[in-house]
Formats: C-alpha cells, structure tokens, sequence
C-alpha cells in the first residue's frame, strides 16, 4: 500500500469519526451536575451519548434502512471500512462506530499527551 492510500484510509475513518462526534446534539451534552456524580457515572454517560450519536449518524447515512453502514453508505475505501468492520460482515453496526469512534479518540489523546512530554 502508498503511503498516500495509507493516509487517505486514515483519513476517512477520521471523517467517519468527526461526523459521529459532530451528530451529538446539545441536548444530550450531559450537564455539570451529572457529570459531577463520580467518574464510572460520567463514563457510563459517556459511553450512552457516543453510541446515541453513533446511532443518529447511521440512521443519517443508511441509505438502505438496514440499521447497519456498508462501505458506499459510510464513503470509505475497503481498506478503511475493514478497521471500523469488526466482526467482518461486511456492515458496521452502532456498536462497531462507537467502538472505532472511541478507539480513535483514545489514539488522539495519547498522540496529543505524548507531544507534550
């Protein structure tokens, strides 16, 4: 694979992840007084915002009404849709884009943490 092939897959599954991130809506943003609660309870609600925003980006792009993302559906090459395809069935579900989603978004974190050190 180029290198160029390489960073266009990453890019798209960067997008794909953008666009879950971006189809939170303000209104399910959890408040300050939740979030106060302990940190197993912000994680929980976490992890129920991101996968209510994985959901309202497939209910958006299934186009088939399936309730599952093929690689047309989701606009990404095969080799990128094959990281966010888990189980390998050739769909990715709400559970596979949250996990992708929050995958990435670990791998951010620790790319921005190690450029500080």
């Amino acid at each position: 694979m180029s290198v160029l092939a390489g960073i266009a897959q990453v890019g798209g599954i960067l997008n794909a992840t953008r666009d879950v991130i971006n189809a939170l809506k303000p209104s399910h943003a959890p408040t300050r007084t939740a979030a106060a609660k302990g940190p197993e309870d912000a994680r929980a609600r976490f992890l129920d915002e991101l996968n209510k925003a994985s959901a309202h980006y497939i209910e958006l792009r299934d186009l088939d009404g399936d309730g599952l993302l093929d690689p047309v559906e989701l606009g990404i090459n095969e080799n990128a849709f094959a990281r966010l395809d888990a189980n390998a069935d050739g769909k990715v579900s709400m559970a596979e884009l949250s996990q992708a989603t929050l995958a990435n978004s670990k791998a951010q974190e620790a790319y921005a943490a190690s450029a500080k050190a």
